[in-house]
């Protein structure tokens, strides 16, 4: 239904992957380096408001997941989780366990998504890399919220760092059709914010993981570590919201 270009997906109903430059006309684009958030709605009135509300709901709970994450990292940090048994946790506490062990130098053995014992901090690293450069384009460049219903682009809003608008809308656009785009800009906006607050939990979980890992280094090694806990969380919950 809705995707952004470049990095992670951020919290939302977003799907991230590099899209086509649907214009208006021939010569229309979306600004240089600008992101795209584009939103496909079915081609029904109520289908689309339907659609739109749940994805507002469904981002509602991911921004309350990234909010808790560094609650949930201290209450592990205090309940002595830094090391594997036969009874640690499972999820994200479990994998953030086992990038904690490959921080300090335990060892291979970790919570691999593939079951294996391979490391997965380089990988990791090369995400997180990805995200802070998703956060900075965030910040530095323009947004470009694109609406449109059954491939037929109605309306497209520029944003600027400031919070400057402009919009360029479909000829004759009808007034509902307009306000489904009004509502499409603001889950956008939104998720945009919702973004940055995860960047600002990343840096509050990293301190905590720096602790667990016990590393003169400070946080900075532990970054990566606590954005994974936090995308794991992101993704736990847009699992559920797709059962």
């Amino acid at each position: 239904m809705i995707d952004s270009a470049g990095g992670p997906p951020p919290p939302g109903p977003w799907e991230t992957r590099p899209a086509p430059a649907a214009s208006f006309s021939a010569g229309a684009a979306p600004e240089a380096q600008a992101t795209l958030w584009r939103v496909s709605l079915p081609a029904d009135p109520a289908a689309a408001w339907a659609e739109l509300r749940q994805a507002e709901a469904g981002l509602a709970r991911q921004e309350a997941a990234v909010a808790d994450a560094p609650a949930r990292l201290r209450r592990l940090a205090a309940g002595g989780g830094t090391s594997f048994s036969s009874a640690a946790p499972a999820g994200p506490e479990g994998r953030l366990l086992g990038l904690v062990s490959e921080l300090r130098g335990e060892g291979a053995a970790s919570f691999s998504l593939g079951g294996g014992g391979e490391r997965e901090l380089p990988a990791i690293e090369e995400r997180f890399r990805a995200f802070t450069q998703q956060v900075q384009d965030a910040v530095v460049h323009f947004a470009v919220v694109e609406t449109s219903q059954e491939r037929l682009l109605l309306a497209r809003t520029s944003v600027g760092w400031a919070g400057d608008m402009r919009s360029l809308l479909a000829a004759r656009l009808p007034g509902e059709q307009a306000a489904l785009h009004r509502r499409s800009l603001g889950l956008a906006m939104r998720s945009r914010a919702a973004l940055l607050r995860s960047f600002a939990s990343v840096m509050r979980g990293a301190t905590i993981v720096a602790l667990m890992v016990s590393s003169p280094l400070g946080a900075a090694t532990a970054l990566p570590a606590a954005w994974s806990f936090v995308n794991d969380l992101l993704r736990e919950e847009r699992a559920r919201q797709a059962a």
